[in-house]
C-alpha cells in the first residue's frame, strides 16, 4: 500500500476506533500485537518505560497496570505506534514514515505537537526544571562534544573545565529554516540507512543503534523523540529477524559515543531474549508473578515486609501528568540503601569445608513472592532449568522420619505430587491438624502461610534491631510474630514449643537423616512400621543453618521454611521395621528427560529387586504405571549410599577428645556449640 493510502487508511481506522472508550481501544491493540498475558504486556512495556519507573511501579504496587504508568493515552499511543510500524514492514525508511510514526505516538497524549517537526530551538536541561542546567560526568561531556550534531553549553560559559550545562541540539535558526534544515537531515539519514540495508552484509545491531543515536541527536520533534527513535530502532531490529532491545537507561543515548551505544543496543537485545526465556519458564512452572520476570522478587519482598513501614511511597500520576523524576530517583536510592543495609545485617553466607571441597550456603534472607507462587503450584513436576538455578542449589539435603500407616507405591508417588505431613514444617502441620508422622496431604496454602510467617520473623528481627524507634508492626500486631532466634532455639530443643516453628528440619548429612528414619525405638514410633527418607535439592530461599545436640550426638541442620517442595524431591527411601536387610525396602528416584518426568521405584520386599516406572500424565496431574520388570539383582545386595558430607560422628566420649572449635550461629544463640575438628564452619554472626 503506498504511503499516502496507508496514511489515509490509518486515519479512517483511527476515527472509527476513537469512538470507543480508550480501555477498549487499548485491549484491541494489545490483542492485535499478541499481548495476551500480564507477562506479555510488561515485557512490551520494558521497551517503552524507563527501568526506574517500571521497577518502581512493580515493587510498590502503586499502579495496578504498570504498563500504563504514563497514563492510558500514552500506552494507547505506544501500542498504535507499534502496530503502525509493524504494518509498514520492511519498506524503505522515509521522512514521511518517521513523521507518521511520531503522529501515532502522540495523537492522544500530546496532540499539539503530534507529527510536527519542531520550529524552535531545542536543548536538554533538568527534566523537572527546564531552565536548570545538568551536572554531567567528564565522560558524558566528552561523548557530547564528540557528537557532530550536538553542542555543549557550559555553565558558567567561560569555565572550560565545567561539566555542568545544557546540550544544544542542531538547527537553532529562524522557524522556517529550522524545519527546512531538519527535513533535509531526515532525508539524508533515511538515504544512509536505506543504502546500508541494501548491502550484502551488515550488522543489524550496529545499523539499528546508529539509526537511533543519530536521530535522537537530531531531535526533530518538540517531544517524544526518545520513544520514537527507540521504536524505530526496534522496527529495524525486528525487520532483520532480531529481537527488540531492552535498554535500562535509554536517556543515556546522547550521553555516550556511538560505539558504546551500539553495545548497549546489542546487550539489550540479548536481555530481551533472556526475558522471553524466563517468561516461558515462569509460565511453565505455574508462577503468576510479574516481579519475577525482572528479578525484582527480593525487592518486592523487602518493600512489602519492611520498607513501606519506613518511608511513605510517592504516588505515580497515571493521567498523563508530568512525572517528577527526582522524586522517584530519591525514593529508589533510599530504598536500595536500606535494602543493602538489611542484606548486610541479616543475610549470611556459611562455608563448610571438608578437605579440598567446600560448600557455600546463603541463608537468613526473605523468600521471594515468585518462590511462594511456585511452592503453591504443586502441579509443577518438570521444573525448567532457568528456575532450577534460581530456586535451588546443586546441594542435596536429607530429611528422615517415621510414618504411621502402610506405605506403598501410591504413597510414594503422592509425596512427589504434593505436600505430605512427614515432609512438612511444624507450623503448617499445626494449621492442618496433622502429626509429623502423617502421610496425609497438607494444604499448600498452609505451607505458604509458614513462608510468609518466616518473612515476618526476619522483618521483625531487622526492624527491632536496626529501627527500634519505629512502631514495629509485627510485635504490636493483634497476633504478635515470635522472635526469630527464640523460635529457632525452640525448634532445636523440641517439645511443645516446636509447633510455633515454620521450619522442617533437614540435614546435609545422609547418615544423620537415615538415623531418624530407622529410629523405631523412639517413644513416638512404637507402633510405626515404616520410616521414610527424603532426598531434596537445597532451596536457596527460606533456609537457616544451625547446629545442636541430638539424641545420638551432634549434628548440623538446615531448617527449611514451609515444607519440602515436591518438585525439588530427587528421591525417597522407605525402611521397614522388620526388614531382613539394611537396604531400603522401597526406593524411588525422579528421572527427567526432555521435560518429561518419571518416577522409578525399586521394590526390595521380595527376593529379587522389582523395578516399576511411573510416567507423569500432565493432563491428569498423576503418575501412571508405564512398565514393571523383575531384575536378577538380589534384594540383599547393598545399595550405594550418598558420600557422607562430613565424617561420621563417633560416640560422645570419642568426640570430646577431637572437639576444637566453637560454633558461631548465624542467629545469635545464648550458647555456643562445639563442632568436629574435620569440619570448618565459618558464618557471619548477627
Amino acid at each position: 500500500m503506498p504511503m499516502a493510502e496507508l496514511r489515509d487508511h490509518s486515519q479512517v481506522a483511527l476515527l472509527e476506533r476513537q469512538e470507543k472508550p480508550i480501555g477498549d481501544q487499548i485491549h484491541e491493540s494489545e490483542r492485535a500485537l499478541g499481548l495476551e498475558s500480564e507477562y506479555d504486556k510488561l515485557l512490551e512495556a520494558s521497551l517503552f518505560i524507563d527501568k526506574s519507573f517500571l521497577s518502581y511501579a512493580l515493587i510498590t504496587g502503586v499502579a495496578k497496570q504498570p504498563e500504563r504508568v504514563f497514563g492510558d493515552k500514552a500506552w494507547a499511543d505506544y501500542l498504535d505506534g507499534r502496530l503502525f510500524a509493524r504494518e509498514y514492514g520492511r519498506k524503505d525508511l522515509t521522512p514521511e514514515f518517521i513523521i507518521g510514526l511520531h503522529k501515532k505516538l502522540t495523537q492522544r497524549s500530546d496532540p499539539e505537537i503530534s507529527g510536527q517537526i519542531r520550529d524552535v530551538d531545542a536543548k536538554a536541561s533538568a527534566y523537572d526544571d527546564p531552565g536548570k542546567p545538568v551536572a554531567y560526568t567528564t565522560e558524558q561531556v566528552r561523548a557530547i562534544e564528540q557528537n557532530p550534531q550536538l553542542t555543549f553549553l557550559r555553565v558558567p560559559p567561560k569555565d572550560n573545565d565545567s561539566t555542568t550545562g545544557f546540550i544544544i541540539f542542531p538547527h537553532s535558526s529562524p522557524i522556517a529554516q529550522t524545519r527546512e534544515e531538519i527535513t533535509k537531515d531526515l532525508k539524508q539519514l533515511c538515504e544512509w540507512f536505506n543504502n546500508v540495508k541494501k548491502q550484502e552484509s551488515y550488522n543489524p545491531h550496529i545499523i539499528a543503534g546508529l539509526l537511533q543515536h543519530r536521530l535522537i541527536s537530531l531531535h526533530p520533534f518538540g517531544d517524544s523523540n526518545g520513544r520514537l527513535t527507540r521504536m524505530l530502532m526496534n522496527w529495524s531490529l525486528e525487520n532483520d529477524g532480531e529481537t527488540p532491545s531492552v535498554i535500562d537507561n535509554p536517556s543515556e543515548d546522547i550521553l555516550t559515543d556511538e560505539e558504546t551505544w551500539i553495545s548497549y543496543v546489542s546487550e539489550g537485545s540479548k536481555k530481551y531474549k533472556a526475558l522471553k526465556k524466563k517468561q516461558a519458564a515462569l509460565q511453565e512452572a505455574g508462577v503468576d508473578n510479574t516481579n519475577a520476570l525482572f528479578d525484582l522478587g527480593i525487592d518486592k519482598a523487602f518493600y512489602e515486609y519492611i520498607f513501606r513501614y519506613l518511608k511513605q511511597t510517592p504516588p505515580l500520576p497515571t493521567r498523563g501528568d508530568k512525572h517528577k523524576h527526582q522524586t522517584y530517583e530519591d525514593f529508589l536510592a533510599d530504598f536500595k540503601s536500606e535494602m543493602n543495609s538489611f542484606q548486610e545485617y541479616m543475610r549470611t553466607t556459611s562455608t563448610f569445608t571438608f578437605g579440598n571441597s567446600s560448600l557455600e550456603i546463603s541463608h537468613g534472607e526473605f523468600i521471594t513472592p515468585e518462590f511462594m507462587e511456585f511452592a503453591s503450584s504443586i502441579a509443577t513436576q518438570a521444573l525448567p532449568l532457568e528456575l532450577k538455578k534460581q530456586f535451588f542449589a546443586d546441594t542435596e539435603i536429607y530429611r528422615g522420619g517415621i510414618v504411621d500407616g502402610k506405605l506403598d507405591d501410591d504413597n510414594i508417588l503422592q509425596m512427589f505430587l504434593g505436600y505430605i505431613g512427614v515432609g512438612t514444617g511444624y507450623r503448617s502441620l499445626k494449621h492442618s491438624h496433622l502429626a509429623a508422622t502423617s502421610l496425609q496431604k497438607v494444604n499448600p496454602q498452609d505451607v505458604r502461610e509458614s513462608m510468609e510467617y518466616y518473612n515476618k520473623m526476619v522483618a521483625s528481627s531487622y526492624l527491632q534491631k536496626k529501627h527500634p524507634s519505629i512502631d514495629n508492626p509485627y510485635i504490636n500486631a493483634p497476633s504478635p510474630v515470635r522472635d526469630l532466634n527464640v523460635t529457632i532455639r525452640e525448634h532445636m530443643v523440641g517439645g511443645e514449643a516446636i509447633w510455633n516453628s515454620p521450619f522442617a528440619s533437614t540435614s546435609l548429612d545422609y547418615g544423620f537423616a537415615k538415623s531418624y528414619t530407622n529410629n523405631f525405638s523412639a517413644p513416638f514410633a512404637k507402633d510405626a512400621q515404616h520410616g521414610v527418607l527424603f532426598k531434596v535439592k537445597l532451596p536457596k530461599e527460606g533456609t537457616v543453618i544451625t547446629f545442636g545436640k541430638t539424641f545420638n550426638g551432634f549434628r548440623y541442620e538446615t531448617l527449611v521454611a514451609g515444607s519440602l517442595q515436591p518438585a525439588s524431591i530427587t528421591g525417597i527411601e522407605v525402611f521397614d521395621r522388620n526388614s531382613p536387610h539394611t537396604n531400603p525396602s522401597l526406593s524411588a528416584k525422579r528421572v527427567e528427560t526432555d521435560g518429561k518426568v518419571s518416577i522409578v521405584v525399586e521394590d526390595r520386599r521380595s527376593k529379587f529387586v522389582i523395578q516399576r516406572t511411573y510416567a507423569y500424565v500432565a493432563d491428569d496431574g498423576r503418575f501412571e504405571l508405564a512398565s514393571e520388570i523383575t531384575t536378577e539383582v538380589l534384594s540383599t545386595v547393598p545399595v550405594k549410599e550418598p558420600t557422607p558430607f562430613g565424617p561420621e560422628i563417633q560416640d560422645l566420649l570419642d568426640l570430646t577428645s577431637k572437639l576444637i572449635k566453637d560454633y558461631e550461629s548465624p542467629f545469635k544463640y545464648e550458647k555456643n556449640y562445639l563442632i568436629h575438628e574435620n569440619l570448618i564452619f565459618n558464618s557471619k554472626e548477627i
